[in-house]
């Protein structure tokens, strides 16, 4: 975390650039996942796996990493894993090139209060308030909510200025049941008022209305050593004009 503090990185996206071997590329106003890793590179990029702690984050539709679609802060990342190579054995067949897990950090460490605003080119803004606390010595939350808009004017492979303009809130709880056993529950929802993404077999694709809410539930013991994870991902659809509405 204390890295990606230091590194001036805005995104996610720009964070994993400092990752030797990770390549990524421009697909709209801001940089998402469209590259590869050790020279392996396509769009979209389909053989990489997203994983936010744990959990399988992408774009189901062509099953590429939702970067667009997250609704944490990069101030709520702890730290980010990256295995470079071939791990289909243990993530399936996308992720051929390599896995990217994406671990936040918990309740119980941030606690208090937290502004962030952050202003750049191309009309970027971003705006970020998280809060945390506990109720008792068992029960700790973190409430976060954003603001991200970005409009590149000047993007040549578009008929108009590709932009975004999202919100986003989430919440997460930790419960210590016992000193050998916890339960977390992780809550998000992202709305984009404008999303412009890139897609290959349809060119730009308009995203915006297309809310996503997704919610984890985790169960986790020490001896025995077990992690059970519940996961639920419901994203609307948007008013995308390759596709029509």
């Amino acid at each position: 975390a204390e890295d990606i503090r230091q590194s001036g990185a805005i995104s996610l996206s720009e964070a994993l650039e400092m990752v030797v071997g990770v390549h990524l590329g421009y697909t709209s106003s801001v940089f998402q996942l469209a590259g590869g890793i050790r020279g392996f590179h396509k769009l979209p990029a389909n053989k990489i796996v997203l994983l936010i702690d744990g959990i399988p984050w992408s774009f189901e539709m062509y099953d590429v990493p939702g970067l667009n679609q997250i609704p944490i802060a990069l101030e709520e990342i702890e730290k980010i894993e990256v295995m470079r190579g071939p791990g289909s054995s243990l993530y399936g067949a996308n992720a051929m090139f390599g896995v990217i897990n994406v671990i936040t950090k918990k309740p119980e460490t941030t606690q208090g209060t937290l502004f962030s605003v952050t202003a750049g080119e191309h009309d970027t803004l971003i705006g970020t308030m998280m809060h945390g606390g506990a109720v008792d010595e068992k029960l700790f939350y973190r409430i976060s909510m954003g603001w991200n808009q970005t409009d590149n004017h000047d993007y040549i492979a578009w008929s108009s200025d590709p932009g975004q303009e999202y919100w986003k809130i989430n919440t997460s709880l930790d419960y210590l049941i016992n000193d050998n056993s916890s339960v977390s529950l992780f809550a998000g929802y992202l709305d984009p008022n404008q999303q412009d993404v890139i897609v290959e077999s349809t060119g730009p694709v308009d995203q915006s209305g297309a809310d996503t809410f997704r919610t984890v539930l985790t169960y986790r013991a020490k001896d025995p050593n077990v992690t059970v994870k519940a996961h639920l991902k419901d994203t609307d659809w948007g008013a995308g004009y390759s596709f029509g509405e």
